[in-house]
């Protein structure tokens, strides 16, 4: 084998191994949703998870960090845990994350994203169905230990 070829394919090699070292996100969380007997017209959901500096809203705040994830709502139903990774941004320190929010939106198809605590109607054949049985935490927050 020539020496050109041989050379592609160890940098081949290397890249490959490179790409399957895993590296740990700084954040993980796991959060624990059960929805029931919701209006048939509620189909998704939606989560943000945050981790911030400062303990209220900050447009400088050099950590802010983290990101949304949707699931299906089947049924009026939802039972599960979704499982959300992320790093703070280039050159920030994740020890320096003091605070975490968490908050969910549902998607009606007549309304669109709503804030899931939020009550709101919805008028259809049947008149106004207000959508206020979510039995679970709607949003939390807290210090990072």
């Amino acid at each position: 084998m020539n020496k050109t070829i041989r050379t592609i394919l160890l940098g081949l090699m290397l890249m490959g191994f490179q790409t399957a070292i895993a590296v740990a996100e700084d954040f993980t969380f796991i959060v624990p949703i059960q929805i029931t007997n919701l209006h048939p017209d509620i189909t998704k959901g939606r989560v943000s998870v945050w981790v911030t500096k400062f303990k209220s809203a900050s447009p400088v705040d050099p950590v802010k960090c983290g990101g949304t994830q949707e699931f299906d709502i089947v049924g009026g139903n939802y039972n599960s845990s979704l499982t959300m990774k992320f790093n703070t941004a280039p050159g920030s320190n994740p020890a320096d994350a003091h605070y975490w929010s968490c908050n969910m939106d549902l998607y009606s198809v007549t309304l669109g994203w709503r804030p899931a605590g939020f009550q709101f109607d919805i008028y259809a054949a049947g008149g106004p169905y207000k959508f206020d049985n979510v039995n679970s935490v709607l949003g939390a927050s807290g210090t990072i230990p």
